[in-house]
């Protein structure tokens, strides 16, 4: 079954006013499932992305005990659906307002996917004054619009004082009766299900890339003390077998080449250049804790490049999380802190750089409409192209005594090229399924991972100073994740408000 639908101003962001026939079937008494809201749809495509249903509601003059008495002067219902990607809908598509009591025979504008044009693949609008409905149900009070599209649009918006330049309105009521609402307890029970699957691909995501990263900088270290290959260098190499790995993935149809202009890409790839030549710029000309405070900074310099440039905004206890996080990562990792201009400099650079590719990471996913392989299908071998030169200028190519050790060399190199994959299929994932500065959370993750293994498995010594850091490290972590799903209403032991009015408005 499709209708239509229109998303409508509430303070939650994410109401959408649709009919009631679309959301309960009356003859069967029962709710519909799998309910999902695609703005804009268009012949298959969802430019605005697809919107699943986490609570729905109508009037329960329209569904009272049998189908006989259905009353359809009350054939309205709204729907609240989910987050996606920490964004609310009506930030997305923007929403329309309501107007009640408003008198008959306006000029209204009419929205909708009727069959009866294009198969109701596409959107069709009709602008006519409202006039007195010539068919209809016995005791229908509604109004008509001379309008020609079907079956269909019924379920949209009519909305009057439209203005064509921003397609916004209000939403027409001609009379306001009381009326209580009928929740579906059904259809819940479907989006927590939904939210639950949700949660366990971000769950799984994350381990992969926690566990993939630890991996590979076990690898790297390893390659580094023994076989004499740079960082620059065995990035080059990563980004070669990545690129090689999805032209693989390409063939065996995981997903879909899209087709898109390398100057659209550039910025990232170069963004991402940046960040490897002048953190290792800056590994070379500060301290290791000089170095490693920098790094720490990308976290709040992502929050700052979102807010101030892409209009995302954090709640307040989601800034005191991150602030908490900062302060425990330094705690356990940053020690002898000296600066110098030009180490400042490279540093401050480095983490500019790096702080923009991950956030044009998320950006490019969304402006482009690609998913994670189909953007690091491009970025990678343009990134390292990008590298050459600077490999050639600044380090050096190694070489080995024996034949063996260039084996065993190539044999580890391909291993951490292997793992790299992974690694850099799980940050676009995660960037694009949650956000840039969740995935920043997730990477301090790894640094606590990393001590406490060192701790527990190889009896590494752990000062008081490092435990502490660590605790606060892992509270704000906890506390993050405990606050993104309260934000995005996804904790499973949150309770509902069962008076949808209070819920959804």
């Amino acid at each position: 079954m499709s209708c239509s639908a229109s998303v409508v101003t509430a303070p939650s962001k994410s109401l959408v006013a649709t009919a009631a026939h679309c959301l309960f079937d009356d003859s069967t008494r029962t709710w519909h499932t799998n309910w999902i809201f695609v703005p804009a749809y268009n012949k298959r495509a969802a430019p605005l992305g697809i919107w699943p249903a986490r609570y729905i509601t109508i009037l329960n003059a329209y569904a009272p005990s049998s189908a006989s008495s259905k009353n359809s002067n009350y054939d309205v219902g709204f729907v609240v659906v989910s987050p996606v990607n920490t964004r609310k809908i009506a930030q997305v598509t923007g929403s329309q307002g309501i107007k009640f009591n408003a008198p008959r025979n306006q000029l209204t504008y009419s929205a909708g996917y009727p069959g009866n044009i294009a198969n109701g693949e596409t959107m069709s609008s009709c602008t006519f004054q409202t006039t007195a409905p010539r068919c209809g149900p016995s005791g229908y009070v509604g109004q008509a619009l001379r309008c020609s599209m079907t079956q269909g649009c019924s379920s949209g918006p009519w909305i009057v004082d439209f203005i064509g330049a921003t397609g916004l309105g209000y939403i027409n009521s001609d009379r306001v009766e009381p009326s209580s609402f009928h929740s579906s307890n059904e259809q819940l029970t479907e989006s927590r299900f939904h939210i639950l699957k949700k949660q366990i691909r971000v769950v799984s995501a994350c381990s992969s890339n926690v566990l993939s990263s630890i991996g590979i900088i076990l690898l790297n270290k390893y390659i580094f003390s023994h076989y004499q290959i740079k960082t620059m260098t065995l990035t080059a190499i990563h980004l070669v077998f990545t690129s090689i790995g999805l032209i693989i993935c390409l063939q065996m149809n995981t997903f879909v080449r899209k087709k898109v202009s390398i100057i659209t890409v550039l910025p990232l790839a170069i963004s991402f250049c940046a960040s490897v030549v002048f953190t290792n710029l800056s590994l070379e000309y500060n301290t290791i804790g000089t170095y490693q405070l920098f790094k720490v900074l990308i976290t709040p310099a992502v929050a700052l490049i979102s807010w101030q440039y892409y209009k995302i905004k954090y709640s307040r206890m989601i800034i005191i999380t991150l602030i908490a996080l900062v302060i425990g990562v330094c705690t356990q990792t940053v020690n002898d802190v000296k600066l110098t201009l030009f180490g400042t400099i490279v540093a401050s650079i480095g983490v500019i750089s790096a702080s923009l590719y991950q956030v044009w990471i998320g950006e490019h996913l969304k402006k482009l409409e690609m998913n994670s392989q189909q953007l690091l299908f491009y970025q990678a071998p343009l990134s390292a192209i990008l590298l050459i030169p600077f490999i050639f200028y600044m380090e050096k190519f190694p070489s080995y005594r024996s034949h063996e050790e260039q084996q065993a060399a190539l044999i580890t190199v391909i291993s951490s090229a292997i793992v790299a994959f992974v690694v850099n299929l799980s940050v676009y994932w995660i960037i694009k399924n949650t956000s840039t500065l969740t995935y920043n959370m997730i990477s301090h993750m790894k640094t606590v991972s990393i001590l406490v293994g060192g701790y527990l498995l190889f009896k590494e010594n752990l000062n008081f100073k490092q435990f502490m850091g660590i605790l606060l490290t892992l509270f704000s972590l906890f506390f993050y994740t405990f606050v993104k799903m309260d934000e995005q209403n996804q904790l499973p032991c949150k309770r509902q408000n069962t008076h949808p009015i209070t819920t959804t408005v």
